[in-house]
């Protein structure tokens, strides 16, 4: 099946840079704030001159010329695309003379540019020779984690920037340098102390009970607005499309296409319906801005394999049994082979599982029917369980046994997610017939102590952000870490 989204690019990192030449005071340009970029043909003293241009489309400004002198041959041929942000932590003020506005931009490869780390094996010109010995340097570093190494070799390449060098090696030496001062800047283990710092800090709320459900309103300490979309939204307004990765599919993958202006979390456990058969997301995913990508998935629906419509959209989310075990066989794959799989078996036998328990008959064994007949159930629930507006995220119960965790970190993000999980949650409870007591909040702390222990950092990541695992003795779990906040903590016994 053909794309209707054809740039298709890849998110290389981000570097740091300057702009200058701001026409308006400083107060007008805010920390954080996004800015577009476009060449300026028609400079007088820069030919190959970036401006950026704010949302109300002033211009803010020009990007410094050591960077914009190779950048703006890469865009001009189509090679990459940009996006430009003033440095959060930037404190406002006027600049000194020559000093300049921090600028940090995010650096995507487009078609055009994809043979930029391609292997060169028969290079004709110094500068290939040159390309190509950075090329490989680049791919060697790309995922090395540790810091005092990663600063010390990019530290040794900075005088190679300095030289005559093709546009595309100058861009690789930029991202190596940029990780490298990232490296440098943040010590070894403080991005895991950070993650677990934050996870102990979320504020457990007193439980709401009914029959053999505990549920805990969990609330964030992040006033802040979220940096980036929910799927289930994207989907509804048509930023995003999800479809197969071709016309014949792949059972494991999924191919989304993110159009917006934003990031997208693409949260684990979400059930995808439509095309040729229902998925559920393996792991928690943050979408670039104007990116496309394969995200890992797990069938969900074992008798069909035909197209019931062309895309996916966002229907459910999984329940919290079904997404341990999948979670489990994902962790083992993630650890082996890199790969975010899961083992299909076992997903399908908790499908056909579940299904039994709650007496729903499926002629495809989709995991979906199981909630449609169950509807009337689910709602009685629903109304036994009303949460604080400012919650964050919940964490459910079955007597002092834990069902699973789900943390977003942002009020508004939970709210529009919280009916469809809710559901996942009391799909469990109705296929437990047993009654279970209220469960004790030191068994929710004592969960917390457990998960804040157990987290093993992915690398790479693939998508934005830092993603994460949870691998304890009893527990499971994925997360993304983006913009110094949890996007979103799923853990499950």
């Amino acid at each position: 099946m053909p794309s209707h989204y054809e740039e298709q690019t890849q998110f290389l990192g981000e570097i740091q840079t300057k702009l200058y030449n701001c026409p308006f005071p400083a107060e007008a340009i805010h920390p954080g704030e996004a800015l577009y970029l476009e060449r300026d043909f028609h400079h007088p003293a820069n030919p190959h001159a970036i401006r950026a241009m704010t949302a109300g489309h002033e211009k803010a400004g020009t990007v410094a010329k050591n960077k914009s002198a190779w950048l703006a041959p890469l865009l001009d041929r189509g090679a990459i695309r940009l996006e430009a942000r003033i440095a959060s932590e930037w404190n406002p003020g006027r600049p000194k003379p020559g000093e300049g506005y921090p600028l940090t931009l995010r650096v995507y490869l487009a078609p055009a540019g994809f043979s930029i780390l391609e292997p060169n094996t028969h290079p004709r010109t110094e500068l290939e020779i040159l390309h190509e010995t950075i090329r490989q340097i680049y791919g060697s570093l790309a995922g090395q984690a540790d810091p005092p190494l990663m600063a010390g070799m990019v530290n040794r390449l900075e005088k190679f920037a300095e030289g005559d060098l093709a546009p595309e090696t100058h861009l690789l030496l930029a991202l190596l340098q940029a990780k490298g001062q990232a490296a440098d800047e943040i010590p070894s283990g403080s991005l895991l102390e950070k993650i677990q710092s934050r996870i102990r800090s979320i504020r457990i709320g007193e439980p709401l009970y009914h029959r053999n459900l505990t549920v805990f309103p969990l609330y964030s300490r992040n006033g802040s607005k979220a940096p980036y979309v929910l799927l289930r939204s994207a989907l509804v307004t048509g930023v995003v499309e999800i479809q197969e990765v071709s016309e014949g599919g792949r059972v494991s993958e999924l191919m989304i296409h993110n159009r917006g202006a934003q990031p997208v979390l693409v949260p684990e456990g979400e059930i995808l319906v439509g095309a040729k058969q229902n998925r559920v997301i393996n792991i928690s995913i943050l979408v670039a801005a104007h990116h496309s990508q394969r995200i890992p998935v797990s069938c969900v629906e074992r008798g069909r394999w035909r197209y019931a419509s062309p895309r996916f959209q966002s229907a459910f989310f999984a329940h919290p049994k079904l997404r341990s075990e999948k979670t489990r066989s994902v962790y083992l794959s993630r650890k082996a082979t890199g790969k975010a799989y899961s083992d299909q078996g076992k997903v399908w036998q908790e499908v056909d599982e579940h299904l039994h328990k709650l007496c729903a008959s499926s002629p495809t064994a989709s995991v979906t029917d199981g909630y449609e007949k169950s509807e009337a159930q689910i709602r009685d629930y629903q109304d036994k369980f009303v949460l604080p507006e400012n919650a964050a995220g919940v964490l459910v119960g079955f007597g002092n046994l834990i069902a699973g965790l789900d943390y977003f970190g942002y009020p508004e993000i939970f709210r529009q997610v919280w009916d469809r999980l809710a559901g996942s949650y009391f799909t469990q409870a109705l296929a437990d017939v047993r009654d279970a007591p209220i469960t004790d909040k030191r068994v929710a702390y004592d969960f917390f102590e457990k998960v804040s222990r157990a987290i093993e950092l992915c690398e790479p990541s693939l998508g934005l952000g830092n993603e994460f695992m949870i691998k304890g003795h009893e527990l499971t779990g994925t997360g993304v870490w983006y913009e110094d906040a949890l996007c979103h903590l799923s853990v499950f016994m």
